[in-house]
């Protein structure tokens, strides 16, 4: 793992409904893939906001955290699309050493989500609004991908139905009751102060110049890969030392708290390659 600058900010769990990363953690990423595209690009991407459905979303930033904001709104809101759950097996037992026999399946809908999004963003017989909607969803579910436990549920005799990502696995931290889930959407404490745009950007200045050398794993533009990433992160890192309803471990958190910042770190510099394909694929069929 390369070199990351330490960010701290003040610990106290957030409360938040489970969702992959804080908001500030999607406008990190959002902020992060702003600054690797092209001013051509980026006049594109502003271009399709100025016509989404809510006033608010103007920008890459505000576009990262929409989709959840937007939870209870039925006419944009897909639960289903924020992961992909497959099944882990914790503590090396065999799915018929389950005292109550689950059945055992691959729930979440994100790859195919994506996959959809991009495909509806990249059709310009669609709406300009139906796209600036497609590009927020494109935008946020790059982050959630990146989310380890967005990519697992794990199984055993204690949890014969899955923990939903970790939404089940209990914990403690600083003394407070949580979930797992939860404490890896705040990177492990990391996003707790509520930074606004202009700190975020201060924050990303010091990741950018801790780097010598190229990230590693940022040429690869495969969704799938990144969900198998955070499956394996899942597998070796989140669920690793770590018990139902016991305190998470000094070594725990800052463990969690250097994976997140890896995980986000390779998303922002994905989403801006990724979103600068689009556009020159755009650009080439308008020659």
């Amino acid at each position: 793992m390369k070199r990351f600058v330490y960010f701290l900010f003040a610990v106290s769990l957030w409360a938040g409904p489970a969702v992959a990363w804080n908001s500030e953690g999607h406008r990190i990423v959002a902020l992060l893939a702003q600054q690797q595209l092209s001013p051509e690009a980026l006049r594109y991407i502003q271009t399709i906001l100025r016509s989404h459905p809510y006033p608010s979303v103007r920008d890459l930033s505000a576009a990262s955290v929409w989709p959840d904001q937007v939870r209870s709104d039925p006419k944009y809101h897909h639960g289903a699309w924020h992961y992909v759950n497959f099944p882990l097996i914790l503590g090396g037992q065999k799915k018929d050493a389950l005292t109550s026999g689950p059945r055992f399946h691959v729930s979440g809908e994100v790859n195919r989500a994506l996959n959809e999004c991009t495909v509806r963003l990249k059709d310009e017989r669609l709406s300009s609004e139906e796209r600036a909607v497609a590009l927020s969803w494109v935008v946020h579910l790059i982050g959630d991908i990146h989310q380890p436990l967005h990519a697992a549920s794990a199984y055993s005799v204690e949890l014969p139905k899955g923990d939903r990502g970790g939404n089940k696995f209990p914990v403690q931290s600083k003394g407070r009751k949580t979930s797992l889930h939860k404490f890896w959407d705040s990177g492990g404490g990391l996003f707790d102060s509520h930074p606004d745009d202009g700190q975020i950007l201060q924050i990303i200045g010091e990741w950018r110049q801790s780097f010598s050398d190229e990230v590693p794993g940022v040429a690869v533009l495969s969704p799938t890969d990144w969900t198998e990433e955070s499956y394996r992160l899942a597998r070796d890192v989140s669920y690793r030392d770590v018990a139902l309803g016991s305190p998470l471990t000094d070594s725990y958190v800052a463990t969690t708290r250097s994976v997140s910042q890896e995980r986000l770190l390779l998303a922002g510099y994905r989403l801006g390659a990724y979103l600068q394909r689009i556009y020159e694929a755009h650009r080439r069929a308008t020659l």
